[in-house]
C-alpha cells in the first residue's frame, strides 16, 4: 500500500507552472485589496487608485519571481520556469508595464538582500520599499501591508511550486 506522502508529484511543464504562478497574482483584484484596509484606502486617496493598483501588482509579481528564484535555485528547472514566467508575464501585462516591473524589481531585490540570511519573510524591508515606491515611505501601516502582501503571495507561490515535478 502506498503511503500518501510518498506518492509522486504530478508533472507539469515550466510554461504551465508559470501560468499557474501568474494566476496567483491575477486571481487577486487589487481594487478589492484597496477597499479591505484603511492603510490601502488612505494610500489610494494620497496617490490615486490606479498607481496603487500598479504598485500592488508589482510587489505581488516580484514575490512570485523571488520565490521561483529561491525555491528552484541550483535546479535545472529554475532557468526554464524563470524564462517562462517572465515571458508569460510580459505577454499578459504588456511591454510598458513589464519594463516598469523590471525597474521595481531592482529596488525590491535590494530590499530583500538587506534582510539577514534566514530572516523571516515578515521583516519589513520589502514592505518599506513598497511604501517608498508608492511615494509614501513614512507610512508604517502601508509598509506592514506591503510586507503581508509579499509574504502571503510568496507562501502561495512556494506551495504551488512544491506541488509539482517540472518536466522538460
Amino acid at each position: 500500500m502506498a503511503v500518501p506522502g510518498n506518492q509522486p508529484k504530478p508533472k507539469t511543464t515550466a510554461e504551465k507552472l508559470a501560468a499557474k504562478l501568474l494566476g496567483i497574482v491575477t486571481s487577486e483584484r487589487p481594487s478589492d485589496l484597496i477597499q479591505a484596509t484603511d492603510a490601502f484606502r488612505e494610500a489610494s486617496k494620497a496617490i490615486g487608485e490606479d498607481r496603487l493598483i500598479v504598485e500592488i501588482a508589482c510587489i505581488m509579481y516580484f514575490a512570485v519571481d523571488a520565490v521561483v528564484f529561491s525555491e528552484l535555485a541550483g535546479r535545472s528547472e529554475q532557468n526554464l520556469v524563470e524564462k517562462a514566467f517572465l515571458a508569460t508575464m510580459e505577454t499578459r501585462i504588456g511591454t510598458t508595464f513589464f519594463e516598469m516591473f523590471k525597474v521595481r524589481c531592482v529596488g525590491y531585490r535590494d530590499a530583500l538582500n538587506k534582510a539577514t540570511k534566514g530572516a523571516p519573510l515578515d521583516n519589513l524591508f520589502v514592505g518599506r520599499k513598497f511604501a517608498e515606491l508608492c511615494g509614501l515611505e513614512n507610512r508604517d501601516a502601508l509598509a506592514r501591508l506591503g510586507t503581508v502582501l509579499f509574504k502571503a503571495t510568496s507562501e502561495q507561490a512556494q506551495e504551488l511550486i512544491a506541488k509539482y515535478s517540472i518536466s522538460s
